[in-house]
């Protein structure tokens, strides 16, 4: 998969790429909108207990508004598992409005705040992340 974000041409049936060195599409149009995104990436690992010191086969993430804050940014979170093997969930703005609905309306100082705890075998309601890296085309 081609991730590269490459400004591309508005006008209608073109599809073609501007070249900011010309400044100037393969159409012969030389009207563009810039367009960039931005990438958050954080991380997290399976979750111990520290009593056993076993595996809970759980992630806890921590996701606050101030997280996602433009349209054109996205939110990776590479989540490794007891084999530190990576699984990436890829987001949008408009998917973390949707998915953490009424839980982000309250605002606490308080530890673990909006902490989000899901299995490590199924992802529970963040499945539909799950290496979702073709939101970022």
């Amino acid at each position: 998969m081609n991730l590269l974000n490459l400004p591309t041409c508005d006008e209608q049936d073109c599809n073609g790429v501007v070249e900011m060195i010309w400044h100037v599409c393969n159409c012969g149009s030389i009207e563009y909108v810039a367009k960039f995104k931005t990438i958050q990436v954080k991380s997290s690992r399976i979750e111990f207990d520290e009593k056993s010191g076993k595996s809970k086969n759980t992630y806890a993430i921590d996701i606050k508004p101030r997280d996602l804050i433009e349209e054109n940014h996205f939110f990776i979170w590479c989540l490794l598992d007891n084999e530190d093997r990576p699984n990436f969930l890829v987001m949008s703005v408009q998917d973390f409005k949707n998915i953490m609905g009424e839980s982000i309306k309250g605002i606490s100082f308080f530890k673990d705040q909006d902490r989000q705890h899901f299995s490590a075998k199924d992802f529970g309601k963040w499945k539909k992340f799950l290496n979702n890296f073709s939101i970022l085309e």
